[in-house]
């Protein structure tokens, strides 16, 4: 189907449709639940999200959307964050967007993808449900100068497994000076850092620490001492939908030696790694599943910094083609 005829497409939301379940009992909505023949905003279909808690992969209880808010990120610019009320009609710009919801001391632990093209109303709205889970809050170091230039980086840690399935990172973005009591993030093993926005580098990482639900932790973000840092972003050439082929081996190789990854945290699209103590100097990095590889790459650490490194995994290549067709004898 062309893109121009798609009015909205929920890759990992779940529609969500009721009428009648297995013995012939009704499936009804939540009372709260919008009529789908309202979702209308100027001849335009529109969405509305529903915080849920989820069991097996599907919603187990839909929570009253009170309180709640749906935030969306342009899958091409993670700078930018778009919020609206959860149990509402809205109209986002058409993009694609990674989707979670927050609100009430919970938080979604993991992205869904939704893409809208802002498709003619054809009698029906579109709802979906979000997961959410326990969530805390996540503040800067009391003795950190907070400047405008520089941007707190979140990312989940925890594992991007649901029911078998693989889900997409949840990482957020807040500007240092603006973040006030803190920003939500899921319950679990969460890595920050710092990003300069003027030079377009990291100056300060930490170590895996735990988000407590319903509490305040500090980020405790430290700067490299003598030692070079690494932070890797591998994008898949193909999203892993299963667990199946999920994981990737990754290393850096210094003077001969290989050292993998302090921390890895795999997605269904994209593979983080850490480092946080290599010695400065050349190294190259190199990295491998059962289906995509990496062309190993050259890096260059230096003492005391932090280096970035973002590559893409591609497929294997045919070790043995096929031989190219002849004519006769």
């Amino acid at each position: 189907m062309p893109r121009s005829a798609v009015g909205v497409a929920l890759h990992t939301l779940l529609c969500l449709g009721f009428g009648v379940a297995a013995g012939g009992q009704t499936n009804s909505p939540p009372t709260f639940f919008l009529d789908p023949a309202s979702g209308n905003i100027d001849d335009r279909v529109a969405v509305a999200v529903y915080p849920a808690r989820y069991a097996n992969g599907k919603p187990a209880e839909f929570f009253v959307p009170d309180g709640f808010e749906v935030h969306l990120t342009p899958a091409e610019d993670p700078s930018q964050e778009l919020v609206f009320p959860c149990g509402t009609w809205f109209q986002p710009p058409p993009d694609r967007y990674r989707v979670w919801v927050a609100g009430n001391g919970l938080m979604s632990p993991y992205t869904s993808m939704l893409t809208y093209a802002g498709g003619v109303f054809k009698g029906s709205g579109l709802t979906a449900a979000v997961p959410v889970g326990e969530a805390g809050r996540v503040v800067l170091p009391p003795d950190l100068e907070a400047e405008a230039n520089i941007v707190l980086r979140l990312l989940h840690a925890g594992r991007y497994v649901e029911a078998g399935f693989a889900r997409r990172e949840l990482s957020r973005r807040r500007p240092a000076d603006q973040i006030g009591e803190g920003v939500l993030m899921p319950a679990g093993p969460t890595v920050a850092a710092l990003w300069d926005e003027q030079t377009g580098r990291y100056t300060a990482l930490t170590v895996p620490f735990d988000v407590l639900a319903g509490e305040i932790v500090v980020a405790p973000l430290e700067r490299p001492k003598g030692v070079a840092q690494a932070i890797v972003q591998l994008q898949r050439h193909k999203k892993a939908d299963r667990e199946t082929g999920y994981d990737v081996q990754m290393s850096v190789t210094i003077d001969g030696v290989a050292r993998t990854p302090d921390l890895k945290v795999p997605t269904s699209k994209i593979v983080y790694a850490l480092w946080y103590s290599l010695p400065p100097g050349e190294a190259e990095i190199s990295a491998q599943s059962s289906s995509m590889v990496l062309t190993p790459q050259k890096l260059n650490l230096g003492a005391g910094e932090i280096t970035r490194f973002v590559g893409r995994l591609e497929p294997w290549p045919d070790l043995d083609p096929e031989p190219a067709w002849t004519e006769g004898p």
